[in-house]
């Protein structure tokens, strides 16, 4: 199994795409946070986790749940806003030091002591926002005009070795 964690509307074929709510086409709708997630133990071989992680506000059991569900050998992807944002939906803040949070037990009890290992290079992109108009949209219901300036996002895979 494949797993798009908080796909919005990145909706792929071959995955089940979960996201809290189904409007935008996800195939599950659930949050993250409430665990345990209901899928058994190592049954998925890759999960997506793009633009995912700094929403979340308890990154411990979501970590946990990304170290029970992967499979030894599985790969997570993972993409996240790059130092600070001015979006107030983001609840933690990511730079090349957080990589090392995440492979060596995020949290201390969050996955085993060095239970991932950094696969390929680390990448950058610009992203032309740095302003959440989907998450004003979405959440207040109107929309606001776009600020020229770009955000920058890092992109890493991750594969569980423990």
């Amino acid at each position: 199994m494949k797993l798009n964690l908080g796909c919005g509307f990145d909706i792929r074929p071959g995955y089940l795409n979960v996201d809290f709510t189904k409007e935008n086409g996800a195939d599950i709708a659930m949050d993250l946070e409430e665990t345990p997630w209901p899928w058994a133990d190592e049954s998925a071989t890759e999960i997506l986790a793009l633009n995912l992680l700094e929403h979340i506000n308890r990154m411990d059991a979501v970590w946990r749940e990304i170290h029970r569900v992967l499979r030894v050998g599985g790969r997570v992807k993972i993409e996240v806003s790059y130092r600070n944002t001015w979006d107030p939906f983001h609840h933690s803040l990511w730079n090349r030091s957080s990589i090392r949070s995440v492979e060596n037990g995020y949290a201390t009890n969050a996955s085993p002591k060095h239970a991932f290992r950094r696969v390929g290079r680390l990448r950058f992109r610009h992203y032309p926002s740095g302003f959440p108009w989907w998450h004003v949209k979405q959440y207040l219901g109107f929309e606001l005009p776009p600020i020229p300036f770009t955000r920058r996002l890092m992109f890493f895979v991750l594969e569980k070795i423990a």
